[in-house]
């Protein structure tokens, strides 16, 4: 058997002739929700081009299921110690629910599929709309690192970039930050060069007197 497609007016479809498989040949541009296309599928027998028969295949275009698209809470940048100490970030769910006497279910939280990640950093569940972001290891580098957490609900998933500045702390688990040259200071360098210039002029002033 060998198929065809008789009337694809809008070039919609393609088939394959010995399987009869139609697949979509190019975006269905200019299809509105409630429109149905309708195409003529003929069979023909290869070795009997007169013998043949034809199927109508109807496309119904339906209005697209509401996408999940919420407003993630922003996530402040955080400083956390290292070594670990016991501090972290609270994370929350979307500011607003699809529906939310639709009974969709609480939402879980989940870090990246990243393997340094997974092991650096570890996330804890407080309720279904809140979950807590600390270390997992004693130490970690201290840097800015972007974390990123997976929030599912049963509507959908998202991801968000969970922003921790990780740093060395004092007794007091303060982060002790590094503090730039102050305005007038002079750099080890130039201070090197004074001091030589000064031992110098000493050296020179002694020589004379003695």
């Amino acid at each position: 058997l060998r198929f065809s497609l008789l009337n694809d007016s809008e070039g919609w479809l393609c088939i394959k002739e010995v399987s009869g498989e139609v697949h979509t040949a190019r975006p269905l541009q200019g299809a509105q929700p409630g429109d149905m296309y309708t195409v003529l599928v003929e069979a023909q027998y290869e070795d009997r081009p007169t013998l043949s028969t034809s199927a109508t295949l109807v496309i119904h275009f339906l209005k697209s299921p509401f996408a999940w698209a919420p407003t993630l809470n922003p996530v402040p940048t955080r400083h956390l110690c290292t070594p670990r100490q016991d501090h972290g970030v609270v994370i929350s769910g979307p500011r607003e629910d699809p529906d939310p006497a639709g009974g969709h279910g609480p939402y879980s939280f989940a870090l990246g599929p990243n393997p340094t990640v997974q092991r650096d950093w570890h996330l804890q569940a407080l309720n279904g709309s809140h979950a807590y972001l600390t270390l997992a290891l004693h130490w970690v580098e201290p840097r800015e690192h972007a974390v990123p957490v997976v929030v599912s609900h049963k509507a959908g998933t998202r991801q968000l970039l969970v922003r921790g500045i990780v740093c060395r702390c004092n007794v007091e688990g303060q982060c002790m930050r590094k503090v730039g040259r102050m305005k007038g200071m002079p750099s080890k360098l130039s201070a090197v060069g004074i001091l030589a210039g000064t031992l110098m002029a000493i050296g020179i002033f002694l020589i004379l007197i003695f």
